[in-house]
């Protein structure tokens, strides 16, 4: 009997070590600020696809595999965002862009496709009647913490391809990176908390406001953006280059 006991006991410290554990962090980003000094073209719109996550964290045989943005064995763990627990970082990233960019002046809007493929993106822009369509690949986004023997040094990381193309037309941005890291010394006891409020609020801020800086000033240069005036025998006319006709101002 003492030997069934001791033995349930052992399995069930074991059951747990064998299928990992878990833990879901609330979302500590906080939307609306730094991008108040980017202006694009605010006629514009622009759709959000969902970015292939190419991390190994998400290769992983885990139905959370999308979702985990750190590491500390048996530990897994990942963000809880709009009540949604081990949130797919793709999805989290779609949505953050989607706020960002509607705060920054573009009539932003999600897609509901996940790829990098110009084909694909672009028949996704069109399916939604815009102008413009964001995808990519995540590369990188997550925090690890290496224990010496006094310290943790915790080290964050963002990085994201991106690919910017009109509804119709060749590409503006094509696997272009953008990317933010750091590492610092932290004491023993520093908290996973810590590391997701500086890797969301520090990373991955930077990283959204490159993407809609790029993105603004990529719309800005397109020729359909581009508004010469031409006067003629006294009279001033609007040549746009996706029109050959001239016409008068309106």
């Amino acid at each position: 009997m003492r030997n069934s006991a001791s033995a349930a006991i052992l399995l069930a410290v074991l059951v747990p070590l064998a299928n990992g554990c878990t833990r879901s962090f609330p979302t500590s980003y906080v939307a609306g600020q730094g991008v108040s000094a980017v202006t694009p073209p605010r006629a514009q719109s622009i759709a959000i696809a969902r970015f292939e996550d190419k991390r190994s964290l998400a290769q992983r045989r885990d139905k959370n595999a999308q979702g985990f943005i750190a590491t500390q064995s048996p530990w897994m763990f990942g963000l809880t965002h709009r009540g949604r627990k081990f949130v797919p970082v793709n999805v989290l990233i779609q949505d953050v862009f989607v706020t960002e960019f509607t705060t920054a002046g573009l009539n932003a809007s999600p897609v509901d496709v996940e790829s990098s493929d110009p084909s694909a993106l672009q028949d996704a822009a069109k399916a939604a009647q815009k102008d413009f369509v964001l995808g990519g690949q995540i590369v990188a986004f997550e925090f690890v913490n290496d224990a010496g023997m006094w310290t943790v040094t915790s080290r964050r990381s963002v990085t994201l391809a991106i690919t910017l193309l009109p509804a119709t037309g060749d590409a503006a941005l094509t696997n272009t990176m953008v990317t933010n890291s750091d590492a610092e010394n932290e004491g023993m006891g520093v908290l996973h908390t810590t590391n997701i409020d500086k890797l969301m609020n520090g990373n991955f801020k930077n990283v959204v406001n490159q993407v809609i800086g790029a993105v603004a000033t990529k719309l800005a240069m397109l020729p359909m953006d581009i508004d010469v005036r031409l006067t003629v025998v006294g009279r001033t006319y609007r040549v746009r280059p996706d029109n050959e006709t001239i016409r008068p101002p309106a």
